[in-house]
């Protein structure tokens, strides 16, 4: 945590409730969320990245799902968001995930609220859940694979996976990859090996 930074006007309210951590280095998307959630000092981790617009309201059917079911992750529905005008584009692609044998993932809706596998950027949990089904693998570095380990671990040690069909967080879906090149890709295909493979 790096208390030398200063503070924006608009989080002044927050202060006591907000930690920011700072890495010397690079560390990686989950790496990052890591310590951000090992950090945090609530009963409850919520993870959103940073692309979103969270609908009014949109907490409280994810704190009700997980008050239900300590092992219970819940994600919310994602429709997609206009990048221009930052305007929520209808209720697709939704909260639900599939993967093939290469595993590459898809979106799918079936009408049942259990999902087999999350997108990855947009859930809660249990602080306890979160520790006891083993976090993120520390050895992933970007993205792409986690949400697969990470879906069926949690579904093999017990836990459930459901949406939270009242709360919705609109996602900036880009057309391309932030990261170009050989090392990106590169990355992103190590992460999904260990992902096959833990």
């Amino acid at each position: 945590m790096d208390r030398s930074l200063r503070w924006s006007p608009l989080l002044a309210d927050y202060r006591d409730k907000v930690r920011l951590i700072r890495h010397e280095k690079s560390q990686g998307l989950i790496r990052a969320r890591m310590a951000g959630a090992n950090a945090a000092v609530g009963d409850m981790v919520m993870f959103l990245d940073c692309h979103v617009k969270p609908a009014p309201g949109w907490e409280r059917p994810m704190f009700k799902n997980t008050n239900e079911n300590y092992k219970r992750l819940v994600v919310p529905l994602i429709p997609r968001l206009d990048g221009e005008t930052w305007e929520v584009l209808g209720d697709e692609p939704g909260a639900k995930m599939m993967f093939d044998w290469g595993l590459q993932f898809d979106w799918f809706e079936d009408g049942n609220d259990e999902v087999p596998v999350m997108s990855g950027g947009l859930y809660a949990i249990t602080k306890k859940w979160w520790h006891e089904s083993g976090e993120y693998d520390y050895d992933m570095l970007l993205y792409g694979a986690e949400n697969i380990e990470q879906s069926v671990r949690v579904w093999m040690c017990g836990g459930e996976i459901v949406v939270a069909r009242d709360s919705r967080v609109a996602h900036l879906f880009r057309p391309e990859v932030p990261l170009q090149g050989q090392r990106h890709h590169s990355l992103c295909q190590q992460d999904s090996y260990r992902g096959g493979v833990v």
